[in-house]
């Protein structure tokens, strides 16, 4: 415990209120790291998905079929080093990865089956798929 001279002061009721409001508005901040990753996965998982076909043999096919991995794998170790989180976040998780695993697996179904090879406006279309609910989940956390 602090003993110097200011401890010794008493704390307004208007501070202690600013005080309150401070540690509130950083909490909140810290709990909205959910929100930045799925907006990372919505974005990178497109790009995987649409850049594959369109993309020649070589490196950049290396790139673009190693991304969604990397961008897991760090999200991964973020959240495991992060601890506050808000409700909203707590209920949106599963409904979020749930969504974005089915519409993963969605989209690499209409690609390689339904899809023909060259369209490109099919393409792109089942390739945003699986953006809608990282987008939705960022939107309702970054909202709060």
């Amino acid at each position: 415990m602090n003993t110097s001279e200011s401890s010794n002061e008493s704390l307004t009721p208007s501070d202690a209120l600013n005080s309150a409001a401070a540690i509130d508005a950083r909490s909140r901040r810290k709990g909205r790291w959910p929100a930045w990753v799925w907006l990372l996965l919505g974005a990178t998982m497109p790009v995987h998905l649409i850049g594959s076909p369109l993309v020649p043999d070589g490196w950049p096919r290396i790139v673009v079929g190693f991304l969604p991995l990397v961008v897991a794998v760090i999200g991964i170790l973020y959240s495991a080093r992060q601890r506050a989180t808000s409700r909203l976040t707590a209920r949106l998780v599963w409904p979020v990865t749930a969504g974005y695993v089915l519409l993963t697996f969605a989209a690499l179904l209409l690609q390689n089956f339904v899809v023909p090879e060259g369209e490109v406006t099919g393409l792109v279309l089942s390739g945003l798929l699986p953006a809608i609910p990282c987008c939705y989940g960022a939107w309702r956390v970054l909202s709060e």
